[in-house]
């Protein structure tokens, strides 16, 4: 991603006179491009849930629906989603990891039942 920040954003989305953003909110996949542009504080950043915009007919490939996004932001007629304050958004990554660090030590613990299984097949094997 770096290389988005870099080469992107400082230099080709304000040569295009680009004053506002708009994007489906699709798994993950839009937090990293969010994350740049809000650091950049250039442009109207708005996260659109794809449920409100996906009923449209005849749009079929991304490139249609990123130019059905664009013209709807043009238009005023997207809703957008709530992003919280990065810093509520690390917290909440940092309470996400934990809980799954959390979880993972019991599951490290537990025997492979599998692997024990080939160790034991290969020490009767070897005479042991």
């Amino acid at each position: 991603m770096d290389g988005l920040r870099e080469n992107v954003v400082p230099h080709w989305l304000p040569q295009v006179h680009l004053t506002g953003v708009s994007m489906e909110a699709t798994g993950v996949y839009w937090k990293p491009v969010w994350n740049i542009l809000d650091a950049e504080k250039k442009f109207e950043l708005l996260l659109v849930n794809a449920q409100h915009i996906k009923c449209v007919p005849g749009r079929k490939t991304d490139q249609k629906d990123s130019e059905w996004i664009a013209d709807l932001l043009q238009h005023g007629l997207l809703r957008a989603s709530f992003v919280p304050p990065v810093e509520i958004r690390r917290l909440r990554d940092l309470t996400r990891m934990r809980a799954k660090i959390r979880q993972t030590p019991g599951q490290l613990c537990q025997p492979d039942p599998k692997g024990l299984g080939r160790r034991e097949h290969q020490t009767r094997l070897s005479g042991q």
